[in-house]
């Protein structure tokens, strides 16, 4: 499964997108801790949940990749989250990378979009402006 992301996710969650948002609400700048040049593949929840009655109700095979279309880099995601809460996001001078990530993460679904026809998949900026939104909601009782 690709990474999954969408509202009504816990407190303190450290994904790479919640961390994201979660610096801007709580700071000026959201800074990277490295380049943020691997690239990871993003599926909004209501895809994954409706992938996933899909193949379990429907499914021919007994394996899926369950993914969307929504490939970025971490530093564009992060430009992306900086441009929509109107904050400044910062890299690191040193071009280096975190030790351990992959550099690329892409996950094909073609197998379950040619079985289901599935070729329509919630926008990622839709997506993180749902995100952003209940963020801003769940921070007012971080505090």
């Amino acid at each position: 499964m690709s990474l999954a992301y969408g509202p009504f996710t816990k407190l303190g969650d450290l994904r790479v997108l919640n961390s994201l948002i979660d610096k801007g609400l709580n700071n000026d700048v959201i800074e990277l801790m490295d380049n943020g040049s691997a690239i990871r593949t993003y599926c909004y929840i209501t895809d994954v949940i409706e992938m996933f009655w899909n193949i379990l109700l429907n499914g021919k095979e007994t394996t899926y990749n369950v993914s969307g279309f929504s490939n970025t880099s971490i530093r564009d995601l992060a430009n992306n989250i900086g441009n929509k809460m109107s904050k400044k996001v910062s890299f690191p001078s040193l071009s280096n990378s975190l030790a351990g990530n992959p550099k690329v993460v892409n996950i094909s679904s073609e197998k379950y979009i040619n079985e289901f026809n599935k070729n329509k998949f919630i926008d990622m900026d839709y997506g993180l402006e749902n995100v952003i939104e209940w963020m801003k909601h769940i921070n007012i009782y971080k505090k």
